[in-house]
């Protein structure tokens, strides 16, 4: 066996890949070949070194990667999660009587249902997020349309003299996006945001001394 093919194979055996069929014919080479027997003994020691070596001072990252990721905090929105989880207690309540029997002034029966079902769906992700609050930003998104669409509804409906209380109901919706957006870290981001919009400190006098 020629050298460069016994050190190709005390490579793949430095990295636990050597087959079994060539092992035999690798051992023979390094038993009568000095040079590659003190190269394989160098590519262990390498490999010993590069995967085995002493900790040395770490700085703790951890406070800087939960802030980035907007990590709910539990304790601090432990309010917010109870008023999410009433919220959705009472969405449920007002809608699963109308996706059972479909009766809602205005609407037909079929449409009186697919409302209830969206009521229904809307509390049981205000009730999941109460208990499970790191899955907030999931739902936010949904939420922020369907509070959108239900302003632009209300607004509609008043100018066609909808009674205010008919439209009570949609407060709801509309709190518990603001408890979505608060627990899934809203506040944080949108802190980060406003602070990237705000030149940085000496910025405008330098653009006054250019001009």
């Amino acid at each position: 066996m020629r050298c460069e093919r016994a050190r190709t194979l005390a490579s793949a055996d430095v990295d636990g890949e050597l087959a079994d069929a060539d092992r035999a014919d690798l051992d023979r080479h390094l038993d009568g070949c000095p040079a590659c027997s003190a190269w394989t003994s160098r590519a262990r020691d390498l490999r010993r070194t590069m995967l085995v070596r002493p900790v040395g001072d770490q700085h703790d990252v951890t406070e800087a990667v939960l802030a980035r990721a907007n990590v709910p905090t539990v304790g601090a929105t432990g309010w917010v999660r109870a008023l999410l989880a009433y919220l959705g207690v009472a969405l449920l309540i007002l809608n699963l009587p109308l996706l059972l029997t479909g009766d809602e002034a205005g609407a037909t029966e079929h449409v009186g249902r697919h409302l209830g079902a969206s009521g229904v769906a809307l509390a049981v992700g205000f009730l999941y997020v109460a208990w499970r609050p790191e899955r907030a930003i999931g739902l936010v998104p949904l939420a922020a349309a369907l509070g959108v669409g239900l302003t632009i509804s209300a607004v509609v409906d008043f100018a066609d003299g909808a009674a205010v209380t008919a439209e009570a109901t949609h407060v709801f919706e509309l709190v518990g996006l603001v408890c979505l957006w608060a627990i899934s870290g809203g506040h944080h981001r949108l802190a980060r945001r406003l602070a990237a919009l705000r030149p940085a400190p000496g910025q405008s006098g330098l653009s006054s001394v250019g001009r």
